[in-house]
């Protein structure tokens, strides 16, 4: 690696877990508000959510590497709804989430849903020990220039995105959720309707 692929490198970690802390900054300060009684209940369900206008924005056609080193783009999920979880190994939030999240709602309902980890900037050494101490067996992906993280309009981590069985983006987290909390968002957007 060239001595500017790897400052590039460190500067874009540096400005994820940057984002990371506004968005846990931001988000504090969202239970505030939704705990005084000013926030409209859609934020003190789900603090940091951002949900696509009208829930119709396509799912962006970026190819990627599965963790088996196959090729894939989210359209091979065509027809069968999507939670996909960008995380990396730097972020203790991510690793946890991963854990007490996506893999017990994964075990629930991967049969009528598919969950995705996309491994953002990392590398592969790292993402695996990740991988082995999370125990998580749904799919992995990596994005190590972190282009499909950009491309879903990602800005800090984790942030997990919802896409329905059509391909189109209907909701948009960016912070780390609790099992309940993912569990509502997957009922309320993928299963409901």
């Amino acid at each position: 690696m060239s001595g500017n692929t790897r400052l590039r490198t460190v500067a874009r970690r540096r400005w994820l877990l940057v984002g990371a802390v506004l968005v846990a900054v931001l988000g504090a300060a969202g239970v505030i508000v939704a705990r005084s009684g000013t926030a409209p209940a859609s934020s003190a369900e789900h603090p940091g959510e951002r949900v696509t206008a009208g829930g119709q924005a396509r799912a962006p056609r970026v190819e990627f590497e599965r963790f088996d080193g196959r090729p894939a783009r989210l359209q091979d999920w065509r027809g069968r709804p999507v939670v996909v979880n960008f995380w990396a190994s730097w972020c203790p939030p991510c690793v946890a989430e991963m854990r007490d999240a996506f893999e017990p709602l994964h075990d629930q309902l991967g049969d009528r849903i598919a969950f995705l980890g996309v491994d953002v900037q990392d590398t592969r050494a790292a993402a695996r020990d990740v991988v082995e101490r999370t125990g998580v067996t749904y799919e992995l992906a990596a994005d190590p220039d972190g282009a499909l993280f950009t491309a879903f309009g990602g800005f800090g981590m984790p942030t997990t995105v919802l896409v329905d069985a059509n391909g189109r983006v209907v909701a948009h987290h960016t912070g780390a959720l609790t099992r309940a909390e993912l569990d509502g968002l997957v009922r309320t957007h993928l299963l409901e309707g």
